[in-house]
């Protein structure tokens, strides 16, 4: 039986973001995978119990400015 808190991670395909995603899975929690924060509603924010970025820009200097500090 599976944890009630429910927990979205963004940049779940990344390093950070997959291995946090495999250790939530193991422990049974209600895991959601997202891209982009920037792009999911306040609504749906809200619905969650723990938020985690891992989501990020590393290629473009003004994309990776506006994703890793504007955007959040």
């Amino acid at each position: 039986m599976g944890n009630k808190m429910r927990i979205l991670v963004t940049g779940h395909l990344g390093f950070l973001g997959s291995n946090i995603k495999k250790i939530f899975r193991s422990e049974g929690y209600d895991l959601k995978e997202g891209n982009d924060i920037a792009h999911i509603s306040e609504h749906t924010l809200n619905s969650y119990d723990i938020i985690i970025n891992c989501a990020g820009e590393i290629w473009d200097k003004e994309e990776m400015i506006w994703t890793n500090v504007y955007g959040l």
